[in-house]
Protein backbone atom coordinates (compact mmCIF):
# COMPACT_ATOMS: atom_id res chain seq x y z
CA UNK A 1 0.00 0.00 0.00
CA UNK A 2 3.12 2.20 0.28
CA UNK A 3 2.69 2.67 -3.60
CA UNK A 4 -0.27 4.42 -3.05
CA UNK A 5 -0.85 8.39 -3.16
CA UNK A 6 -2.27 10.39 -0.04
CA UNK A 7 -5.48 10.62 -1.84
CA UNK A 8 -5.49 7.30 -2.96
CA UNK A 9 -4.96 6.05 0.33
CA UNK A 10 -7.88 8.12 0.97
CA UNK A 11 -10.48 6.25 -1.07
CA UNK A 12 -8.98 2.72 -0.12
CA UNK A 13 -9.59 3.92 3.45
CA UNK A 14 -13.73 5.03 2.48
CA UNK A 15 -14.14 2.38 0.48
CA UNK A 16 -13.34 -0.47 3.12
CA UNK A 17 -15.77 1.58 5.24
CA UNK A 18 -18.17 0.56 2.76
CA UNK A 19 -19.12 3.75 1.15
CA UNK A 20 -20.30 3.88 -2.33
CA UNK A 21 -18.21 6.06 -5.02
CA UNK A 22 -20.80 8.25 -4.97
CA UNK A 23 -20.39 8.70 -0.58
CA UNK A 24 -16.89 8.54 -1.46
CA UNK A 25 -16.89 11.42 -3.46
CA UNK A 26 -19.23 13.33 -1.50
CA UNK A 27 -16.72 13.09 1.24
CA UNK A 28 -13.65 13.85 -0.16
CA UNK A 29 -15.29 16.63 -2.39
CA UNK A 30 -14.76 15.42 -5.96
CA UNK A 31 -16.57 14.32 -8.85
CA UNK A 32 -17.92 10.43 -8.64
CA UNK A 33 -16.22 9.81 -11.93
CA UNK A 34 -12.74 10.71 -10.55
CA UNK A 35 -13.33 8.14 -7.16
CA UNK A 36 -13.88 5.88 -10.22
CA UNK A 37 -10.62 6.23 -11.69
CA UNK A 38 -8.81 6.88 -8.57
CA UNK A 39 -10.15 2.94 -8.14
CA UNK A 40 -8.82 1.87 -11.49
CA UNK A 41 -5.24 3.00 -10.65
CA UNK A 42 -5.58 1.59 -7.01
CA UNK A 43 -6.60 -1.92 -8.55
CA UNK A 44 -3.77 -1.98 -10.88
CA UNK A 45 -1.53 -0.57 -8.38
CA UNK A 46 -2.48 -3.62 -5.87
CA UNK A 47 -3.02 -6.06 -8.24
CA UNK A 48 -6.54 -6.74 -6.97
CA UNK A 49 -9.92 -6.96 -9.03
CA UNK A 50 -12.50 -5.42 -7.04
CA UNK A 51 -13.66 -3.33 -4.23
CA UNK A 52 -14.07 -6.58 -1.65
CA UNK A 53 -10.49 -7.53 -2.49
CA UNK A 54 -9.34 -3.98 -1.81
CA UNK A 55 -11.09 -4.29 1.59
CA UNK A 56 -9.63 -7.66 2.90
CA UNK A 57 -6.32 -6.34 1.21
CA UNK A 58 -6.95 -2.80 3.33
CA UNK A 59 -7.81 -5.00 6.48
CA UNK A 60 -4.48 -7.11 6.56
CA UNK A 61 -1.90 -4.25 6.17
CA UNK A 62 -0.79 -3.37 9.06
CA UNK A 63 -0.70 0.98 9.92
CA UNK A 64 2.01 2.91 8.54
CA UNK A 65 2.21 5.11 11.13
CA UNK A 66 0.42 7.86 12.57
CA UNK A 67 -1.51 10.51 10.09
CA UNK A 68 -0.98 8.27 7.18
CA UNK A 69 -4.92 7.71 6.46
CA UNK A 70 -7.63 10.22 7.18
CA UNK A 71 -9.56 10.08 10.11
CA UNK A 72 -12.39 8.19 9.63
CA UNK A 73 -16.00 8.99 11.83
CA UNK A 74 -19.10 6.58 11.41
CA UNK A 75 -21.71 8.44 9.69
CA UNK A 76 -24.39 7.72 12.27
CA UNK A 77 -24.64 3.95 12.27
CA UNK A 78 -24.11 3.32 15.38
CA UNK A 79 -21.03 2.78 18.46
CA UNK A 80 -19.51 -0.42 16.47
CA UNK A 81 -19.02 1.47 13.25
CA UNK A 82 -15.67 3.40 15.68
CA UNK A 83 -14.39 0.72 16.03
CA UNK A 84 -14.58 -0.31 12.32
CA UNK A 85 -13.16 2.71 11.48
CA UNK A 86 -10.04 2.82 13.90
CA UNK A 87 -9.06 -0.58 12.28
CA UNK A 88 -9.18 0.88 8.65
CA UNK A 89 -6.79 2.88 9.19
CA UNK A 90 -3.60 2.44 7.52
Amino acid sequence: MNTLTTRQKEVVALVAQGLSNKETARRLKVREGTITQHLYAIYQKLGVRNRTELSVKHARTPSVGPGSAPELRPLGLGSDMGVLCDLARF
